[in-house]
């Protein structure tokens, strides 16, 4: 089960389902639906992702990760997604933590799947490869993110809970 940590939420994503008030990342299946309870494959990706869509300015209200390394708590982290035209992302980040803030600037392609990127430049970070992947969206209040980042010797995950609506942070 993971725990998500950040900015007066805690919720678990396991077998209970959220424990929040916030829509449920992953609806019950409908009639019909070809998934089924129980499934152990990852969600399906949104199949009709709309870049456009999900551009804009994103608050970080959570973030998990299978590091074991204890980090200083975040009070502030939001990321800006511009569209290009070519279907990838300018993504402008800003982070406070403690007494420092940081601000990087990077840019996402987008892979064959919906939804998926990989960072167009990583080597100088000491990355073999960096993706991102939106699990689930619905474009305006919220959308789940992985990330995944392979070093020389491992393999970190990271999922984040974006907020899209300024009310909560600004």
């Amino acid at each position: 089960m993971w725990e998500f940590r950040g900015r007066g939420l805690r919720t678990s994503l396991g077998a209970g389902g959220p424990s929040s008030s916030l829509p449920p990342l992953f609806p019950p299946p409908y009639p019909g639906d070809p998934r089924q309870v129980g499934a152990q494959e990852d969600p399906p990706p949104d199949v009709c992702w709309m870049g456009s869509q999900f551009q804009g300015r994103w608050y970080v209200l959570a973030e998990t990760e299978n590091s074991s390394k204890q980090r200083e708590p975040i009070s502030y982290y939001v990321n800006t997604f511009e569209l290009l035209k070519n279907h990838s992302f300018r993504v402008s980040s800003f982070l406070k933590r403690n007494n420092s803030c940081d601000h990087w600037i990077r840019n996402l392609v987008q892979q064959d799947k919906p939804g998926q990127f990989t960072l167009d430049s990583f080597r100088g970070l000491g990355l073999k490869r960096y993706e991102m992947r939106v699990v689930k969206t619905d474009y305006q209040r919220f959308a789940l993110v992985l990330h995944t980042s392979i070093l020389a010797t491992k393999e970190g995950v990271r999922a984040s809970l974006y907020e899209a609506s300024t009310n909560c942070l600004d």
